[in-house]
């Protein structure tokens, strides 16, 4: 109470601003989620969605910390990923999709509204933002699992009856929650509880046959462990996993009939091999489709287009009309060409890097950054539509962010690490005491004479 009275004394406008940008940003880093709970409960449309995704970039752009602004290497590598995306576009044409062309440049926006957020985005109202749109989520599909719990013709949960994706979404935000928890320093009890809470979310997508997320979870959570300083903090995200894992593998278990038709679907697909032609893809199977979604964007990228084919217009060239690459590497590859390809793939190389991963070992914010940019790198390899990847360029900005303030970093974690030590009476002596006592007449005659003495000798 003291310390928010403080605050709010001192420096009024600063924390108020920092409280107010932390909401925008996670109103667009929750867009989706967001905007399916606002259309199922309140039949909002999709003019509330371009207001809160339009409104909170221009108010970040706006209001952000420009006078601090330092250039980073991440942000020249991003320019020159604008500059092939422009150059894409310019030759071949904003794409058949208006819609689409509009969400891609809010997904670009975002790298710099990121960049230039003053709030801390492991903070404790960043977790508490995040969870009440997860628990949010998970109560108003619990209704919807209940109802097509057996029914043949919804074997993925549909939300309010028309949010397919739905479940994935809330269990892609479920995945930066747990990431964001984890950054910070747990004790038994928080575990435990963080453990127990999470497993309710976990039990309801997972019997709504959220997979691949999961998955995505799990090895992103690996990493975290591995930036972990400390061997207890290790253990405690090791028993968050743990009762993820379970929870998982209890949903999927309460529904096993369905659960079972998709281990049956990827046994098949492993097992056999697509002929050539588009009359041999299941449409029923996920990972069938995405073989074939591949093979096409391959013979695509074959072709030596050096900016690409266009934006959106691998779905017009595909075997399975309408459907994206469902990879956003691989699209940005195909649709702007191989140099936005690299040039993205190395911005992301950079944010995960050996500079993100020293300053994970002694920042909370970084290391919940590098674990998001992972979990989102991850998600997008196997679901992602590069109009559609805010997430990923928010944290690929907030990456930029901390490596610039690496250096304050760095001096925070040396003070809070010699906070317990004092520095030693003696000057000219590089040994550091736990406790320092002030220097007797006998020590001060040991040492060299002071100034004063020896220059009354010399007279």
């Amino acid at each position: 109470m003291r310390q928010a009275k403080r605050l709010f004394l001192e420096r009024p406008r600063d924390f108020a601003w920092q409280q107010c940008a932390l909401l925008l940003f996670v109103a667009l880093f929750a867009a989706s989620p967001v905007a399916v709970l606002a259309h199922g409960l309140f039949a909002t449309g999709s003019w509330f969605t371009g207001f809160l995704m339009v409104g909170s970039t221009a108010a970040l752009l706006t209001f952000g910390r420009w006078r601090e602004f330092e250039i980073d290497a991440r942000d020249a590598i991003f320019c020159c990923l604008l500059l092939a995306i422009g150059i894409s576009l310019a030759l071949n044409g904003i794409g058949p999709d208006p819609k689409e062309f509009y969400l891609l440049m809010l997904t670009l926006a975002a790298y710099p509204a990121a960049r230039l957020c003053p709030a801390n985005v492991s903070s404790g109202g960043f977790i508490l933002l995040t969870a009440a749109v997860v628990a949010a989520g998970t109560l108003v599909t619990i209704p919807s699992l209940i109802e097509q719990w057996s029914d043949p013709n919804h074997p993925k949960v549909v939300v309010f009856g028309l949010y397919d994706a739905a479940p994935a979404q809330f269990t892609m935000l479920l995945g930066f929650l747990l990431l964001s928890v984890t950054a910070r320093r747990l004790t038994w009890r928080r575990t435990l509880l963080v453990g127990g809470l999470s497993a309710i979310p976990t039990f309801v997508f997972a019997a709504c046959q959220v997979r691949f997320t999961f998955v995505a979870i799990a090895v992103t959570m690996l990493v975290a462990i591995g930036i972990a300083n400390r061997a207890r903090q290790r253990v405690y995200i090791l028993v968050i996993l743990g009762a993820i894992v379970v929870a998982g593998l209890g949903g999927g278990a309460a529904r096993w009939g369905t659960t079972k038709l998709f281990v049956n679907y990827a046994i098949e697909s492993a097992t056999t091999s697509l002929r050539p032609g588009c009359a041999s893809v299941d449409t029923r199977n996920s990972i069938d489709i995405r073989k074939q979604l591949y093979i096409d964007a391959l013979r695509l990228l074959g072709r030596g287009d050096f900016f690409g084919i266009g934006f959106e217009r691998f779905p017009t060239m595909s075997c399975i009309p309408g459907t994206q690459v469902h990879s956003a590497p691989l699209q940005v590859a195909v649709e702007f060409g191989p140099l936005a390809s690299a040039l993205f793939v190395i911005l992301i190389a950079k944010s995960i890097g050996v500079r993100m991963y020293w300053l994970g070992r002694i920042n909370p914010e970084a290391r919940f950054v590098l674990a998001g940019v992972v979990f989102a790198t991850i998600l997008s390899l196997a679901h992602g539509r590069i109009s559609r990847e805010m997430p990923l360029f928010l944290l690929l900005g907030c990456a930029a962010a901390v490596s610039s303030r690496g250096n304050r970093f760095a001096m925070e974690w040396m003070r809070d690490d010699f906070k317990d030590y004092s520095m030693p009476s003696d000057p000219e002596s590089f040994q550091v005491s736990e406790q320092a006592t002030p220097a007797g007449p006998t020590e001060r005659d040991a040492s060299s004479p002071p100034a004063k003495a020896h220059a009354a000798r010399t007279h």
